[in-house]
């Protein structure tokens, strides 16, 4: 019976493996600061689910502005509400969508996107 063996590597002669893929070190700072950054873009959120699921007022005003293509009004009004952070907007017949994300150091780190049904 023929076995595989690989001999135990001495402290000089470590085993080679091309198939070992190298990693750099670890630093999970960057994932650290985008979830804190996403935490922020969830509140953002919550602030216009509250006030689409509770004013139709407001949601009067944002559905005509869509209707009549003012996407700067559509805009001002969902960033009336204190959103703060990145905002890219689009809307068609049936809804809305939003994409709100957050920026570390120049590069988008986490985005948050919405799509919400008003027909």
């Amino acid at each position: 019976m023929m076995h595989n063996m690989v001999p135990n590597p001495t402290p000089h002669q470590p085993i080679s493996n091309p198939s070992i893929r190298q990693y750099p070190q670890i630093d999970s700072m960057a994932l650290m600061q985008s979830a804190k950054s996403y935490k922020n873009l969830l509140q953002e959120a919550n602030l216009l689910i509250d006030k689409l699921s509770s004013s139709t007022d407001f949601n009067n005003k944002l559905m005509y502005a869509a209707q009549h293509s003012n996407i700067k009004e559509v805009e001002r009004l969902i960033t009336s509400i204190g959103i703060t952070s990145n905002l890219k907007v689009s809307y068609n017949p049936d809804g809305l969508h939003l994409e709100i994300y957050s920026k570390i150091e120049h590069v988008t780190c986490c985005k948050l996107i919405m799509a919400i049904r008003w027909r």
